[in-house]
């Protein structure tokens, strides 16, 4: 029996690296940012879906995916938008919208890095003009909350596996069973990763 797929679809900065350590520490193949041979999640769904692939064409042997994220200079993808074209080429995966307080997301973007992301993302979506700390958080907030209410509002009506899970205040356990029927997850795998 093949496994439906795992889809953490929120942001990077919500415990993807926590989520996606769950997952392998509990037996299974996850891929965290980048797949096996170290190519981007991001860039390759983005690649795929405008090539009329199936998105995770070349990447399509883990069960879970997270931090679909890739900001840097040749590119900034939010690989989380995709989460209509990987509905539409997995239906029966999970959809899990990992996040947690506004505030605490935006200071751990801020000091990702030791800020080098915030200067990184200043830089790129500037692109080639000076603009604002303040601005790349603005820019930050308003995808996020268009992300999360979009994704909600269109997965709530398509499966019953999806899942908002708050990585702050959730028990892992919320999580745990939205997903025993096909995963065996080890709720003693569920730690802090930077």
């Amino acid at each position: 029996m093949t496994l439906p797929r795992i889809f953490f679809i929120g942001m990077n900065r919500t415990a993807t690296k926590a989520l996606s350590s769950l997952v392998s520490d509990s037996g299974y193949a996850a891929y965290h940012f980048s797949g096996r041979n170290g190519e981007n999640i991001a860039k390759t769904i983005k690649k795929n879906v405008l090539a009329g692939n199936p998105p995770l064409d070349t990447i399509d042997d883990a069960c879970s995916y997270a931090d679909m994220a890739y900001h840097e200079y040749d590119d900034y993808i939010e690989g989380n938008l995709y989460f209509r074209e990987l509905y539409q080429a997995y239906p029966d995966s999970y959809f899990i919208l990992n996040t947690r307080t506004e505030a605490n997301w935006l200071r751990s973007r801020i000091n990702h890095k030791d800020g080098d992301y915030l200067k990184r993302c200043r830089e790129i979506l500037g692109a080639g003009a000076a603009i604002e700390n303040n601005e790349v958080h603005m820019h930050w907030m308003n995808y996020r909350r268009i992300h999360h209410s979009a994704a909600i509002s269109y997965l709530t009506s398509k499966t019953d596996r999806f899942m908002i899970f708050d990585t702050e205040y959730d028990n892992i356990s919320k999580l745990v069973e939205k997903l025993k029927a096909h995963y065996n997850i080890n709720t003693a795998h569920w730690k802090h990763v930077d």
